[in-house]
Order: structure tokens, then sequence, then C-alpha cells
């Protein structure tokens, strides 16, 4: 299966490809370096496995689709005008802590999830709060959010 390659940055004269599926293949990047360089519009290649983009210092005249055809012809890379869409950062926090839920669960048995680890934090911090004699809004704060914890329990 040839690895697919998307265009991530284009500017007169400078192309930057990324290709996630190749990360970190050394040789295949190697290869690839040497076969885009023997390309006429092509002046400067640069490659970088660790994050397994291409950066092309090229003519203006460079053709992206003829570019593509070759690489798809060669079996280097399908080249997708359009970069993988992203995943929202309130999408990877709630995939994350449900993660983080599904093993506090399977290490204690059941007895602790996210709640659970809550709850303590918020005691932990109204405690500190009340020791260091903030009664006024960080205490109550914290109380409050931690009363509101315990009614959703019920």
């Amino acid at each position: 299966m040839t690895a697919r390659a998307y265009l991530s940055h284009l500017a007169s004269g400078r192309t930057r490809l990324k290709i996630p599926s190749k990360r970190g293949d050394v040789a295949y990047f190697q290869a690839l370096q040497t076969a885009l360089a023997a390309r006429s519009d092509v002046l400067e290649v640069e490659v970088n496995p660790r994050t397994g983009s291409i950066l092309l210092v090229h003519d203006v005249s460079l053709d992206l689709r003829d570019l593509g055809q070759q690489a798809r012809q060669q079996g280097w890379f399908d080249l997708d005008p359009t970069p993988p869409s992203r995943e929202s950062l309130s999408a990877l926090a709630s995939r994350q802590l449900a993660r983080v839920d599904a093993w506090m669960r399977a290490f204690s048995g059941s007895r602790f999830d996210n709640p659970s680890l809550i709850f303590l934090a918020l005691v932990v911090l109204a405690v500190r709060q009340l020791a260091k004699g903030h009664i006024a809004p960080p205490a109550a704060t914290t109380l409050w959010y931690l009363y509101q914890l315990l009614q959703r329990q019920e």
C-alpha cells in the first residue's frame, strides 16, 4: 500500500509535505530525498524522518499535480492536497480523561474513578484553604463544588 502524503505548507518556491505513516523510516526518506532532488524543477530537498516531513525548495514552475502523479507512478506516495482533520482540544481531553477513568477503575477494582479523584482533591483543597484561614471565597467555593459533586452521586 502506498503511503498517503498531504500538503502541509505551500508558499512561492517552498512546499512542505507530510507523510505521517512513514514517520521514523530513515531509509524511505533518504531514498525519497534522492529521487525528488533529481527533478529539474526541485532546487533543494530537506527531509525529516522524525516528523515525517519533506521540504521542497523549487522553481515556481513546479506543478504539484505532476509531482503527485510521478509519486503515485513511482510508488512513493499518494498526494492528497488536504491535510487530515485534527481532533479538537476538548475532544482530545475528553478521550484522555475517559482513558484515565478506565485505568483508575481497573487498577482500584472499581473503587475509584474520575469523580472520586476529584472529590478527594476538592476535600484536600478545602481543608488546606480552611487551615490557612481562607474561609471566604476559596474554601466556600471548593466546598460548594464538593457539595455539587456529592449531589450527583446520589
